[in-house]
């Protein structure tokens, strides 16, 4: 008995902290039970948002080259992105920016991405920015990062970059030899050498390194593009994407263009031959007109004469150093696109055959022939 009396303080003070922690317990659950109440009645009516809704991965197709903005000098840099939906709804990329660096300055970019992105989805978009005054001489590069905001405010940064000058030193070229209009005896052919002539100064100030085909502009769903655009393929679709599906509310056209075929029009046979053998004729590597083959393309597809077409510009201007040939094959892919029941059968063996054999950027003119073919079956 003594030696249980021994050990009565410690019994005493063992059920003593039972009961405390008991106590501290219970008032910890009721204390966690009335906050959570609060914090629901605080928290209930405020919808959960992903934070992470972005993946982007570079394209390597990044460059940035002098141009103008509002008349004043200033940088184009243009960056491709391969970016992936990883949300459970659909994203778009509501801005974006553009740091780079010792003192992280920042420039906002605009973003070209053709509508949301779907859960899971991946689609190539562009991000461009423009810069003045520039900070950067002509062929020098330079590294950056870029922060994507989606429409929720989440923000992405995406991995350091290069970005190389599109800049080269160009070796001289003899100027052609400009053909005077004043010299022409023959009137229908001195009012298509001026149209053309025109659209040559057009190509100068919307061409190749603006995206554009000088006169050349494309309308569709209620917007008007320089040149063809971009067209836009969502990855894992099963959609028909290289032609527009509605190409009744498609429209390619030029100012120039209307010029010639009214001529076109209004001519008799005799008339209409003349004005057809003065485009070809002008078709020629070195020209004036070589960087123009785009039109020479337009021109005759529209008078009926595409095989023509074809064949001239691939014997004369394949390998012509103005991408006058790279921009006829560009028109064409964008004929095809966009127009694509203009092209019967036979046409479209023509364009086939057009392209075998050729090197470099075809801009996806056998696939799209491919889908013109299919589409003609749509509903048969």
């Amino acid at each position: 008995m003594e030696f249980l009396t021994a050990f009565d303080p410690l019994l005493t003070a063992g059920a003593s902290l039972v009961a405390i922690l008991g106590a501290v317990f219970a008032v910890y659950r009721w204390g966690r039970g009335a906050l959570g109440k609060v914090l629901h009645r605080v928290t209930r009516f405020k919808p959960t948002v992903p934070r992470e809704t972005l993946r982007a991965v570079p394209s390597s197709d990044f460059w940035w080259h002098m141009g103008s903005r509002n008349g004043q000098p200033a940088m184009q840099i243009v960056t491709r992105w391969y970016l992936t939906n990883i949300a459970d709804r659909p994203i778009i990329v509501a801005s974006t920016r553009l740091t780079r660096g010792w003192f992280r300055s920042e420039h906002n970019g605009h973003v070209l991405m053709g509508g949301p992105l779907s859960p899971g989805a991946t689609r190539e978009i562009d991000l461009d920015f423009w810069v003045s005054p520039a900070f950067r001489k002509k062929g020098e590069s330079f590294t950056a990062r870029l922060t994507l905001v989606d429409q929720l405010g989440n923000e992405h940064r995406t991995q350091k970059i290069m970005i190389p000058s599109d800049w080269r030193p160009k070796r001289e070229i003899p100027k052609p030899v400009e053909e005077s209009v004043h010299g022409i005896a023959d009137p229908l052919v001195k009012k298509v050498v001026a149209i053309l002539k025109d659209e040559v100064i057009r190509y100068r100030e919307c061409g190749r390194s603006a995206g554009g085909l000088g006169s050349v502009q494309v309308t569709y769903k209620g917007r008007t593009l320089n040149g063809i655009g971009n067209q836009w393929r969502e990855s894992n679709s099963p959609r028909r994407q290289w032609i527009v599906p509605d190409p009744e509310s498609a429209n390619m056209h030029s100012d120039n263009l209307a010029a010639v075929m009214s001529l076109f029009a209004k001519a008799d046979d005799p008339g209409k031959e003349i004005i057809i053998n003065a485009l070809i004729e002008r078709i020629k590597s070195g020209s004036e007109y070589s960087c123009i083959g785009y039109f020479f393309m337009f021109s005759l597809f529209r008078m009926g004469r595409l095989s023509e077409a074809l064949r001239t510009l691939k014997e004369r201007l394949v390998d012509d150093d103005k991408y006058g040939f790279g921009d006829a094959v560009r028109l064409l892919s964008g004929l095809l696109q966009y127009e694509h029941p203009r092209f019967d059968d036979a046409a479209l063996d023509e364009v086939e055959r057009f392209a075998d054999g050729l090197e470099g950027h075809l801009f996806d003119l056998k696939e799209k022939s491919i889908a013109a073919r299919a589409a003609k079956h749509v509903g048969n």
